[in-house]
């Protein structure tokens, strides 16, 4: 648990640097496939919109998909920091 914490921290510390640099642009992902293709475009992060996830599952907007389906099972980490 804390070594989620301490990596959350560190996502949140390397998002704050990119934003006080030059302008920030994220594509918008939805599932693992487009998620892989944007890293491997060379952005320093992406974006997802929760109707593109709800709809990535099968879900209606607005919170519909149950809590237990979370990006983090269809968005694996992968560590590209430098």
């Amino acid at each position: 648990m804390a070594a989620d914490v301490a990596d959350l921290k560190t996502h949140a510390e390397r998002l704050r640097k990119l934003h006080s640099e030059e302008m920030l642009v994220l594509p918008n992902v939805w599932d693992a496939a487009s998620a892989t293709i944007v890293a491997e475009a060379g952005f320093p992060a992406v974006a997802t919109a929760s109707a593109a996830i709800s709809a990535m599952l099968g879900y209606p907007d607005g919170e519909g998909a149950p809590w237990q389906e979370r990006p983090r099972r269809y968005f694996p980490t992968r560590q590209r920091h430098t």
